[in-house]
């Protein structure tokens, strides 16, 4: 019985097979230039954002410099903003970045205690608007200065454009490691709140208030990565 031997001409053809499958693939990767549509979109939802909005009035929060840097933002909006008839207020932050490589290492765990915060909690309490679930992490800091106490109360969650919404960075994580999902980004949304006498509750229905009102840019940063 003869047996059958590769001829020495076949694994090059192997060879070249492979690397003409592998090229083509590479080639079919979403590209930077892919995504710059979606950008422009979502740009322009958060910027549509208005600044008054029933009693409340908001003022833009200048973001430092170096996180401006660091982040390199797609779109970004920084606002405080103030009940005129309860007194209230929230600062609001939604950040998108093009890369959601950019995102990584910029999120309320990270970025309060590297400027002084000391984090006393983070707990998992999700937030409802209508058929909008949202799986959130509310924080809790304190920071001693001059002899006064400061305190702060967030509300945070990731938007990924694949249409996840993540309570914490790891999913983010997982969207920059994937190729198919990186140049489309990621964006995380804040809800703070400096004032400790608020009641728990308050909180939670200004952040659910302020959710509907960001609607459809958590809506528009989703429709980034079709399946």
């Amino acid at each position: 019985m003869t047996r059958y031997k590769p001829t020495r001409m076949l694994w090059p053809i192997l060879t070249l097979a492979v690397l003409v499958g592998l090229a083509t693939e590479v080639r079919s990767r979403p590209k930077p230039q892919d995504a710059a549509p979606y950008h422009t979109f979502v740009k322009s939802v958060v910027e549509a954002i208005p600044v008054r909005i029933g009693d409340w009035l908001g003022s833009e929060r200048p973001v430092p410099r170096q996180a401006q840097q660091l982040l390199s933002p797609n779109a970004l909006l920084s606002r405080s903003y103030r009940n005129l008839r309860t007194g209230e207020q929230v600062g609001v932050l939604l950040v998108q970045c093009r890369d959601a490589r950019d995102m990584v290492g910029h999120y309320p765990r990270y970025c309060y205690p590297n400027s002084g915060w000391n984090l006393l909690s983070a707990e998992r309490q999700d937030l409802s608007a209508g058929d909008l679930l949202i799986p959130a992490t509310r924080y809790e800091f304190a920071m001693e200065r001059t002899g006064d106490t400061f305190h702060l109360s967030i509300y945070n969650f990731m938007i990924l454009p694949n249409g996840a919404i993540v309570p914490d960075i790891q999913g983010v994580n997982a969207a920059e490691a994937d190729y198919t999902q990186r140049f489309f980004g990621a964006a995380q949304v804040q809800f703070v709140f400096q004032d400790p006498t608020m009641e728990e509750q308050t909180l939670r229905n200004i952040s659910v208030e302020f959710l509907k009102i960001l609607r459809d840019a958590v809506i528009a940063i989703q429709s980034g990565v079709k399946p």
